[in-house]
């Protein structure tokens, strides 16, 4: 599918900012927060945006449609792209869309006659009828699976003894892991603007540093999610642990606003406890490298009891 540009530019201002008043204060007839939009026959209005309303053109639009929750019907020409979030697109057979035709979690409905010079797509049109919240729900159910998944294989390719080393840095050094992962975002973002300059060789650096920082971000969240559920539930068994954990982690992230803080602190700890701990080789096992020593085998035993 073509890029889709100024429409959905415009569709991400507003829904990640709630810019939408403030402009339409000063576009009226092209933007509304709320109830329809019409654009009459032998009429013409530049880019139309609107939340939560309806959008009818007779006339003709010279930029793109974008709505958010509600539906479009094209009757009449835009020299743009067309796109729907939460709605259903209906193109009339004397219409003209000049670029792509996209519903998203809605339905498309093309008249023969019907014109457009992009392609016409429908993502999840049977999710139309949940509405927004139904939507966001069921996005972070599958977030949820995913993470789960994604977790429980780092459980399997670590083991029960890195994963607990992990959990036992955190318990004594969370701080210090945290500052860990700080540095390994930097020195990531660091590699991927050397890896600009290499030439032939920027995409192998490029892939490289992105599959071992996602390779470390499932390992850690592994070694996390095991701190946090050993905390929750402290005599369950290894994977309900984790997937407790796991769990806990996740809704925090997805509480609105207080998520981002969550994910400031969760996102370097998972980063900062794998690359401490050489992914659970030894609970001090990267400050043991700048001391010049050698990593141990796990966590140090604790001594034997005295007579």
């Amino acid at each position: 599918m073509k890029t889709i540009r100024c429409p959905v530019l415009s569709f991400w201002l507003i829904l990640c900012f709630g810019a939408l008043p403030a402009v339409a204060a000063q576009t009226e007839e092209a933007v509304r927060l709320g109830g329809e939009i019409t654009v009459p026959a032998g009429e013409t209005a530049s880019d139309v945006v609107c939340m939560q309303c309806s959008v009818r053109v007779l006339g003709r639009v010279a930029g793109g449609v974008v709505v958010l929750r509600g539906d479009v019907e094209i009757e009449g020409q835009v020299t743009g792209d067309v796109v729907a979030l939460l709605g259903n697109l209906r193109l009339g057979g004397e219409s003209e869309v000049g670029g792509d035709v996209v519903a998203i979690f809605g339905r498309v409905e093309r008249e023969i006659g019907a014109r457009t010079g992009g392609e016409v797509v429908a993502f999840g049109p049977a999710l139309a009828g949940l509405g927004l919240l139904g939507v966001v729900v069921l996005v972070l159910l599958a977030g949820l699976v995913v993470t789960l998944l994604f977790c429980l294989l780092g459980y399997a390719v670590l083991g029960e003894r890195r994963t607990s080393t992990m959990a036992a840095a955190l318990r004594e050094r969370a701080a210090v892991a945290w500052l860990v992962g700080i540095g390994v975002l930097v020195s990531a973002v660091v590699l991927f603007i050397v890896s600009g300059f290499l030439g032939p060789a920027t995409p192998i650096l490029a892939i490289a540093t992105a599959v071992l920082l996602f390779a470390t971000v499932i390992a850690g969240y592994t070694g996390a999610g095991y701190w946090v559920g050993r905390g929750v539930a402290k005599t369950t068994g290894p994977l309900a642990t984790l997937l407790l954990g796991v769990l806990v982690i996740y809704l925090l992230q997805a509480i609105p606003f207080a998520g981002f803080l969550a994910s400031l602190f969760f996102g370097p700890l998972a980063l900062g406890v794998a690359a401490l701990t050489g992914f659970g080789s030894a609970p001090d096992w990267l400050l043991r490298q700048f001391a010049g020593g050698h990593p141990s085998s796990g966590p140090v035993p604790p001594p034997p009891a005295s007579p």
